[in-house]
């Protein structure tokens, strides 16, 4: 494993968006990532609690897929079907790099 020294701080910041559910309930969400499947855009996004200024991430919640649309309004997030969530799901964690094999070098001679 190597490491880096730097006098810069890292800076991580989430966007967060809210969508209301069916009961119009503010539900607060952050983008983890984005799949093209069958012609279709979908986000896979993870549920955020945030404190109660709104300002910072408290805990995490589940993850949802959502199809996204581009409007003229902006991006419009539709819920979908069980299977469907779940085969973006999984393609979505296909494409995240093993981090693992990022971080930690592996000895190929054991």
């Amino acid at each position: 494993m190597s490491m880096h020294e730097h006098e810069h701080e890292h800076e991580h910041q989430t966007e967060v968006f809210s969508l209301f559910d069916q009961d119009g309930n503010e539900v607060f969400f952050h983008k983890l990532g984005e799949v093209e499947d069958e012609g279709n855009l979908f986000w896979v996004c993870e549920e955020v609690f945030l404190n109660e200024a709104r300002d910072m991430i408290e805990d995490l919640g589940e993850v949802y897929v959502f199809k996204a649309d581009e409007t003229p309004e902006g991006i419009m997030l539709e819920g979908v079907e069980y299977d469907t969530a779940k085969k973006v799901f999984e393609k979505w964690q296909q494409s995240i790099p093993d981090i693992e094999e990022m971080f930690f070098e592996t000895d190929d001679d054991e």
